[in-house]
């Protein structure tokens, strides 16, 4: 147990130490736009899904263990947010490229990855431990933020959502 203990203490430090200060998107304020590549090269810009699709921001990295425990639910989540209007990131922060490609096959992860390669996308959104997670609705307003996911994933899209137009959802992600 306190081997444990001290390994969270160091994962925590570790990004207290990596990810710049900043003033927190808090709930129920616009989420601060960014461009970030994919792991596989391509970009996404944030304000892209305003009005079109939820966003839920997973800060991660692969060396926390917590981080790696929420993958499986994050998984779920994700398989699940397809039909819902909402589109699951993981972003990962100041990890290389070929340490996240060998993420995604191993994990068999079916949600994109964002490369937040110099952290400022975390220090914008005040991460101040990971995993941190941030629920975006269709406005582009922040909804909800904590470091794990909620137990209720068909409130949470609610949450996340307005009502779609037909065919806008169910998107493959």
């Amino acid at each position: 147990m306190m081997k444990k203990t001290g390994i969270l203490l160091l994962a925590v430090a570790s990004v207290l130490l990596i990810v710049p200060i900043a003033e927190a998107n808090t709930v129920g304020k616009a989420a601060s736009n960014f461009t970030l590549k994919t792991h596989d090269g391509k970009s996404l810009t944030l304000s892209n899904l305003k009005g079109k699709r939820g966003a839920v921001l997973v800060f991660f990295a692969t060396w926390c263990a917590p981080c790696m425990a929420e993958v499986p639910d994050v998984k779920k989540l994700a398989a699940a947010s397809r039909k819902k209007g909402v589109l699951v990131f993981g972003v990962n922060i100041r990890q290389n490229k070929r340490i996240i490609k060998r993420f995604v096959k191993d994990k068999s992860i079916n949600y994109y990855i964002l490369l937040d390669t110099d952290a400022k996308v975390a220090g914008t959104y005040g991460v101040r431990g990971i995993p941190t997670l941030i629920g975006i609705d269709t406005d582009g307003i922040v909804q909800y933020r904590a470091h794990s996911l909620p137990g209720d994933h068909e409130a949470f899209f609610k949450l996340l959502t307005k009502p779609l137009k037909a065919g806008e959802a169910g998107d493959k992600q």
